[in-house]
C-alpha cells in the first residue's frame, strides 16, 4: 500500500499481462517493454526521471452531482468508486503526479430535459462539484482543495455564435487518446488476433472520422494503430506498453514502433536521460 511498483519486460521472455497486472496493483506503477540492448538504460533511466520528480502522491479525484444529473460513463483505465455506473457521485484513483505532468479525465453526465415550463425561467446552471485530495510530496501533508463548482450552459441560455456551442477541439483529442487506452487494454487480452485486430481498426476509424483527427496526437495514434506486428506476441507486448502510457498519460521507454506517447516525456525524465545514457 503506498509503494508504486514499476515493471519491465526484456525481449520476448516475459508475460506482460502479468507485469502490467503488477504494475496497476502496486499504487498505479508502469510497465515498460524493452526490446532492445541499447534501450535499457533509457528505459530505467525515464522511470528513475519521474520517480525522482514526483510532487504529489495518492491523487483522489472525486465528482459529486445533484438532482436528476449522473455519471453514466467513465471513459478510463484508472480505477474508480462506486464500480458501477451511473452514479451521482464518483472518485477516481490515479496515480502519484510527477513534475510537468498533466491528468485528462474523460467521462459522460446524463443531462435531465427542461420542463417546458422551466425553458424560460432562470436556472441554477451549478449541477455539481469536484474536489481533489492528494499528498504533498515535499511535506508529507494531505491537501484537499474547496469544492469547484460544474456550471452547465444549456444552449437556449447562450447566444447562437457561442464558441459553448462548437465541438471542444481538446476535448475530442482527449477522448481518441482516453477510448484509444480502452481499446488496446481489451485487445491485448483477447486471444483471437484477428478480432483484436478488428478492434483496433473500429477505433482506427473512429480516429480518423473525429473532429481532431489531423491533431498531432492523432495522428500518431493512427500511425501507430496501423502498424502490422509480425506476431500476436509482439502486438500484445508492445500494445500494453502503449495503452498503459495513454491511460495514466505518463512516458516510459518506448520501441521505434511507436511514437504517440513520446508527448508526455517530462524534462526531469530527459534529464535522466541524458545524465545515464550518454
Amino acid at each position: 500500500e503506498g509503494v508504486a511498483c514499476h515493471t519491465f519486460g526484456y525481449g520476448s521472455d516475459h508475460n506482460a499481462a502479468l507485469l502490467s497486472q503488477l504494475a496497476e496493483r502496486g499504487h498505479g506503477g508502469t510497465f515498460t517493454y524493452i526490446d532492445q540492448v541499447d534501450g535499457v538504460g533509457h528505459a530505467f533511466a525515464t522511470a528513475l526521471g519521474g520517480l525522482f520528480t514526483c510532487i504529489a502522491k495518492q491523487l483522489r479525484i472525486k465528482l459529486e452531482f445533484s438532482g436528476d444529473y449522473i455519471v453514466t460513463h467513465a471513459h478510463t483505465t484508472y480505477s474508480y468508486e462506486p464500480h458501477k455506473l451511473p452514479s451521482h457521485h464518483i472518485t477516481f484513483k490515479m496515480t502519484d503526479l510527477n513534475a510537468d505532468e498533466t491528468r485528462n479525465l474523460v467521462f459522460q453526465v446524463h443531462v435531465p430535459k427542461l420542463n417546458a415550463s422551466d425553458e424560460n425561467n432562470p436556472v441554477d446552471d451549478t449541477i455539481g462539484h469536484v474536489s481533489l485530495e492528494y499528498i504533498d510530496a515535499n511535506t508529507n501533508q494531505t491537501i484537499r482543495t474547496e469544492p469547484v463548482p460544474f456550471l452547465l450552459a444549456r444552449p437556449s441560455q447562450i447566444a447562437p455564435q457561442s464558441s459553448l456551442l462548437k465541438v471542444n477541439y481538446e476535448l475530442d483529442i482527449q477522448r481518441n487518446r482516453a477510448e484509444t487506452s480502452e481499446v488496446l487494454k481489451r485487445a491485448v487480452v483477447e486471444t483471437d488476433y484477428e478480432r483484436a485486430r478488428g478492434m483496433v481498426k473500429g477505433q482506427l476509424e473512429k480516429i480518423r472520422s473525429s473532429v481532431s483527427a489531423e491533431s498531432p496526437l492523432c495522428q500518431q495514434l493512427i500511425r501507430d494503430l496501423e502498424f502490422q506486428y509480425s506476431s500476436q506476441r509482439e502486438f500484445q507486448t508492445t500494445m500494453t506498453n502503449v495503452y498503459m502510457q495513454h491511460g495514466q498519460e505518463r512516458a516510459t521507454y518506448s520501441t521505434a514502433k511507436t511514437s504517440s506517447t513520446n508527448c508526455y516525456v517530462t524534462s526531469g525524465q530527459k534529464r535522466y536521460r541524458s545524465k545515464f545514457c550518454s
